[in-house]
């Protein structure tokens, strides 16, 4: 491997990219059926390039292949639909190999191009079995009485089949609660967006910011919250680091191989914040309505970012919007309707029979949950960096900006030197929510490696300047 740079690729290994279906053995000659059978046809050679994108926002992974060849694979073979591929790379980080090999399903080749004579360059779009699997079934079922872990463990086993090794234990998250539910003719993926939706946490059951995501390792079912909290515990020097021009804030002329791999080749930050989306999605500031149908009553709840941002886990410390500030918007620009039973568990009648009837408000965490699910997105960065085998979407990260002014200390030189330190706003803690691999041949076999990473943050590291509460602004709280 050639020395590293700190904005130079890193090299894997493509050990096996093949083709196989069900019929593709039975279109070849048959002195090589059994090697196809076995083996697979391999195209690795004609590989230009692979990508794989994983989001935590995205029920699974997807990958692309760009393909140089001068066969005709799509006419040849020919490609149909029915084929899969096996991608098989090893990566070389700090000194240790690992190694990844996932299958995906053909979802159609286009973009095709004739550079020169009989050649062609085209693209095979992928997706993985289980997302195939998923809008080819339905699920028509009943649980009763299942926590919503149990229920997605269940449609994922049952109905996408999938295999032992893509479930790790530890990537499923225990939920607060019990349901009752009818799933009405959904795809299995649909299903578990259902159960996801429903899901609280079990240590704080009012945050409800579950995920059903896949990575390079797997399936997750796990809340925002327990992605935070895993890293709460690991100090800042043990969280992989990304900063633009290493070598000026360590100091050093050159820089260490590991940082040398969190040296940032590009950034980009996408957004800091959009107030008029915030406002009208009703992050600032919402109204909740529980409807008792039965009782033909109806209460009232109020929620505002200053005050459950005090309550709800976060990357860093303080709120993106200044306290009170979202005092200035009305209670009423973003309105839930939820169904709750209240009043008739609270009823008369139900006293005389002494029947016990549990209150309960369906739902009642879906403007927490489009709060957080909101917030989290609130500086959103894309990262251009080397390709870390250890990175994936859900993985907390430091990220410091390019060093600026600070404000209260400018020397009112323009020219003067800039403070060799991250801004204390946006530089800290930041969650990966999604990661595209990015691998380009250069030679047979050997191929760059890197990563596009978009990171966001929910918080700053800095209080703003607050307003002044409004005390005649009075929140209502159901009861």
């Amino acid at each position: 491997m050639p020395s590293l740079t700190p904005t130079s690729p890193r090299q894997v290994k493509l050990r096996r990219c093949s083709v196989f279906s069900p019929t593709l053995a039975q279109r070849a000659p048959a002195e090589v059926r059994a090697q196809i059978e076995q083996q697979g046809i391999d195209i690795s050679k004609n590989i230009a390039s692979i990508d794989i994108y994983e989001s935590i926002f995205q029920n699974t992974i997807a990958a692309s292949l760009k393909i140089r060849e001068t066969h005709g694979f799509p006419e040849y073979f020919p490609l149909t639909g029915e084929e899969f591929i096996i991608i098989e790379f090893v990566t070389d980080y700090l000194g240790k190999e690992r190694v990844f090999s996932r299958i995906f399903r053909i979802r159609r080749v286009g973009d095709v191009t004739f550079p020169k004579n009989e050649e062609r360059v085209y693209t095979i779009d992928l997706v993985t079995p289980e997302f195939f699997n998923s809008l080819s079934l339905r699920v028509l079922k009943k649980y009763d009485n299942k926590t919503c872990v149990e229920a997605v463990k269940d449609v994922m086993q049952r109905y996408l089949e999938v295999p032992d090794a893509k479930m790790a234990a530890a990537h499923f998250e225990d939920t607060a609660g019990q349901i009752s539910a009818v799933i009405p003719n959904y795809t299995p993926l649909q299903a578990i967006n259902f159960f996801t939706a429903l899901s609280l946490t079990k240590d704080t059951p009012h945050e409800s910011n579950f995920l059903f995501f896949e990575t390079l390792d797997g399936f997750y079912f796990t809340s925002i919250r327990k992605l935070i909290m895993d890293a709460k515990g690991i100090p800042d020097a043990d969280l992989p680091k990304f900063s633009v021009n290493a070598n000026k804030l360590t100091g050093n002329e050159k820089v260490t191989e590991q940082d040398a791999y969190n040296t940032i080749i590009g950034l980009h930050q996408e957004q800091t914040f959009d107030v008029l989306v915030d406002v009208s999605t009703g992050v600032l500031r919402s109204k909740m309505l529980h409807l008792d149908f039965f009782g033909r009553k109806w209460n009232e709840e109020d929620s505002r970012y200053t005050e459950t941002f005090k309550k709800t886990t976060h990357l860093d410390e303080y709120p993106v919007y200044a306290e009170n500030f979202d005092q200035s918007v009305s209670r009423n620009v973003k309105i839930f309707i939820v169904p709750t039973n209240i009043a008739v568990a609270n009823s008369a009648y139900v006293s005389s029979v002494g029947e016990q009837l549990t209150p309960q408000r369906l739902y009642e965490s879906v403007v927490l949950r489009n709060r957080q699910l909101r917030e989290i997105q609130h500086l959103r960065t894309v990262l251009d960096v080397p390709g870390q085998p250890n990175l994936r979407a859900g993985k907390v990260v430091i990220l410091n900006y390019p060093s600026s002014r600070a404000i209260q200390n400018t020397t009112g030189n323009p020219s003067s030197p800039a403070v060799q330190t991250p801004t204390p706003y946006h530089s800290g803690r930041h969650l990966v929510t999604s990661v595209r691999h990015n691998l380009t041949q250069v030679s047979l076999g050997v191929m760059e490696y890197r990563m596009h990473i978009e990171a966001v943050r929910d918080s700053f590291g800095a209080p703003l300047i607050g307003y002044k509460e409004d005390v005649n602004d009075k929140d209502g709280k159901a009861v």
